[in-house]
């Protein structure tokens, strides 16, 4: 016990205000300020004329106009608003899926799937494979790929349609494309 105590006291207070070290002049002027903006008023800088970003602007010229069908063009002029998910279902097994392709298979109401697919991963989904259709694989060569694609595109389309007019305009459908491996095709 022969440990002196004074060091855990605390210090008695002086009647000398006590004062924040110097720092260099310098660096407190050339910080920027970091407060933060409010939602409301912040916006994104205008480009000047003389630097070479692209803007939003840009891109818009190289896109499609909206009438324009990347498949073919449809018959009629009626629109279904829904979405489309194109999901990878990884090398097959439930634990290799992202939580964010777990959470589309829940959430869709139908999910349209390569026959690729393993049976072990929907039976690991709660649901999924009662709402769930197959399409064919691609057989042959040549254009059946193609083919098959087509071919499941278009049962997505349907899919889509079927379900906007049994649920009427509550929501707007989900429908998930689920593919074996990655989700982007490979040419």
């Amino acid at each position: 016990m022969g440990k002196d105590t004074k060091a855990l006291e605390p210090p008695a207070a002086s009647s000398k205000p006590q004062t924040a070290p110097a720092q260099p002049q310098e660096s407190i002027e050339s910080t920027p300020s970091l407060s933060p903006i409010p939602l409301e008023t912040a916006t994104a800088p205008e480009p000047s004329s003389t630097s070479n970003s692209i803007t939003s602007s840009h891109f818009a010229t190289l896109l499609p106009p909206p009438s324009f069908s990347f498949f073919h063009p449809s018959p009629s002029t009626t629109s279904i608003t829904g979405t489309i998910l194109l999901l990878g279902g990884g090398p097959g097994h439930p634990s290799h899926l992202t939580l964010s392709c777990l959470l589309s298979h829940l959430l869709a109401d139908h999910v349209v799937s390569d026959r690729l697919v393993g049976p072990s991963l929907l039976a690991w989904v709660p649901g999924l494979r009662e709402k769930t259709t197959f399409v064919a694989e691609k057989s042959g060569s040549g254009g059946a790929s193609d083919a098959a694609q087509m071919g499941a595109n278009e049962s997505c389309l349907a899919k889509l349609v079927s379900i906007k007019q049994a649920h009427g305009d509550s929501r707007p459908p989900l429908v998930a494309r689920l593919k074996n491996g990655g989700p982007l095709p490979l040419r």
